[in-house]
């Protein structure tokens, strides 16, 4: 059975890659080995950002997973529930 689907639904994929490493062994050009691969995928990419992916790229790609609008929404609540930033790790939002 097929679902309708609304016009304003687009299909998309996500690729996601892992790298693994001895632990304790990571180094300086494991790292620019990865950012110098997905600096190579990025024209490839549609730009956005699953929010549970983002490492410690920073807000940058928090605004991106977001967007705008949802962003400065979140960021108004945060403001009003987390005035002092105490919940700041990872995928911050920071408050308005």
């Amino acid at each position: 059975m097929t679902r309708p689907r609304s016009p304003a639904v687009t299909q998309s994929s996500r690729s996601t890659s892992t790298a693994r490493r001895p632990i304790g062994n990571s180094t300086k050009s494991d790292r620019a080995w990865v950012r110098k691969w997905y600096e190579a995928l990025a024209p490839h990419s549609t730009g956005g950002v699953y929010i549970n992916f983002v490492g410690d790229e920073g807000g940058q790609q928090v605004r991106a997973a977001y967007g705008e609008n949802k962003l400065r929404t979140l960021a108004k609540l945060k403001a009003k529930f987390d005035p002092d930033n105490v919940f700041r790790v990872n995928q911050n939002i920071v408050p308005a």
